[in-house]
């Protein structure tokens, strides 16, 4: 604050606000999650989702997931689900 552009005299106050960067926060369990429910959990939480099926399996749900339940992680950062 000022806004950017705004003329100012000497002795003007100028306010700068410096970010920390992205709140770190738990990575939830998703385990046992339907794969459509999982990946629209990741991305309210603004995380990048990978899917990757396991041979054998339908896909529909949650079998493990990358990083672990638990794991700090930040908004963009990207977890992978395998899906069975």
């Amino acid at each position: 604050e000022p806004a950017r552009g705004t003329d100012l005299q000497p002795g003007n106050t100028v306010t700068i606000v410096v970010s920390l960067g992205p709140e770190e926060f738990a990575l939830p369990n998703l385990k046992g999650m339907s794969r459509s429910a999982a990946e629209a959990r990741l991305l309210e939480l603004g995380l990048v989702p990978r899917i990757l099926e396991i041979p054998g399996g339908d896909g529909s749900h949650v079998v493990t997931q990358l990083p672990v339940a638990g794991t700090m992680v930040r908004a963009g950062d990207s977890v992978t689900i395998y899906v069975a």
